[in-house]
């Protein structure tokens, strides 16, 4: 994919989708018409590598700022960039870059949201909107309301206010400022400190503070069945 063969801000959506890919080498799963799967093209060239954590920062608050209004209070991020209501799984982000010397040049940004599924066989930690609210929802609608909040997270990561996505997306974080179980090398009680620049979570265990990054560390929440 290179700038100049699509034009910015392109959407390819699916009413169906069989073998989508997640974090950690995962499946999406999705049933016919009944939830979101889209994905949209930016082209991300202003944005370091070094700092490319920030467009997952400012794509996971987009998908929070939709939802908040629609559901119930417990939702979180669920580092890096699951959308979580409690300990159940509501949906998911992958994003692909294109680099280009020491800067991005393009990303692929894929968004999978349940709606109004309400049976996960295989997915025993999964729920949807339609499950925590009791009710069902226009697809349209959430597409929208995803799309313009996307626009504004967009526009504040090109206005460079890196620090002010820090702090909401810290703010939203699973896990931050409580005591959660986690499994590195072992079991072990944490505090999310928060996230560093270069996207690793920070937990903080008996006074020290690490970091880790994606293959390093799980979070052991509660089976939600």
């Amino acid at each position: 994919m290179t700038n100049g063969t699509v034009e910015e801000g392109t959407i390819i959506y699916t009413n169906h989708q069989q073998k989508g890919r997640g974090q950690r080498g995962t499946e999406w799963a999705s049933s016919p018409e009944m939830n979101l799967t889209f994905s949209v093209i930016l082209f991300t060239g202003f944005l370091p590598v070094d700092r490319q954590f920030y467009l997952t920062m400012a794509v996971s608050l987009a998908l929070i700022d939709s939802l908040i209004p629609l559901l119930p209070e417990g939702l979180k991020i669920k580092w890096p960039n699951d959308i979580y209501h409690n300990f159940a799984k509501l949906g998911g982000i992958l994003i692909e870059n294109v680099v280009q010397h020491n800067a991005l040049k393009s990303s692929v940004i894929g968004i999978g949201l349940n709606v109004n599924q309400t049976s996960f066989n295989t997915l025993p930690n999964a729920t949807s909107m339609a499950t925590v609210s009791r009710r069902f929802f226009v697809l349209e609608d959430v597409f929208r309301a995803i799309l313009q909040n996307l626009e504004y997270r967009y526009l504040m990561l090109k206005r460079l206010q890196m620090e002010r996505l820090q702090a909401d997306y810290h703010e939203n974080l699973l896990g931050w400022r409580q005591s959660l179980p986690f499994k590195s090398d072992q079991n072990f009680t944490g505090i999310v400190h928060g996230v560093s620049v270069d996207g690793k979570l920070m937990v903080d265990s008996g006074g020290s503070l690490k970091s880790f990054g994606l293959k390093e560390i799980e979070f052991l929440l509660p089976d939600t069945e």
